[in-house]
């Protein structure tokens, strides 16, 4: 096999700053403490926005998180390319995915567990109240 190394495309740089790069690493550190993350990688969008990915456990390397700029936006996807946040903060994005996987899983299903309850419990009162009055008005014209 003949292996054709390619240069890279000096247009397809990482344009992120060193502030960025280092806040963006200090969030790869915080997966691969986890064990959910063994190297870093960068690279740049169709349209030449900057990416960060995260690469998962060897020897996959799968991509865990991509973090990129869009314009003014972060967002950042997991490795299916679903959006799990966006921002125009990168600090904000950050603190968000350096969040365990299940932190805040736990509230929001007790909350939705909660509206689901009340919900219900409305909608029999509901029910309730609007057979007192369709019974109500034959009594008022009794009265009358």
């Amino acid at each position: 096999m003949t292996v054709i190394p390619f240069t890279p495309n000096a247009s397809q740089g990482c344009s992120w700053s060193p502030h960025k790069l280092a806040a963006l690493v200090s969030i790869y550190e915080t997966y691969a403490a986890r064990g959910e993350a063994s190297a870093w990688n960068v690279g740049a969008t169709e349209l030449g926005e900057p990416q960060f990915y995260i690469l998962g456990p060897a020897p996959d390397l799968d991509c865990a998180v991509a973090i990129s700029r869009v314009g003014r936006l972060y967002v950042c996807e997991d490795g299916a390319g679903q959006v799990l946040d966006e921002s125009v903060s990168l600090d904000t994005i950050g603190s968000r995915a350096k969040a365990p996987a299940g932190r805040g899983k736990a509230a929001s299903l007790g909350l939705t567990t909660l509206a689901v309850a009340v919900e219900e419990r409305m909608h029999t009162l509901l029910l309730e109240f609007e057979e007192i009055l369709i019974r109500l008005p034959p009594q008022l014209a009794a009265l009358v």
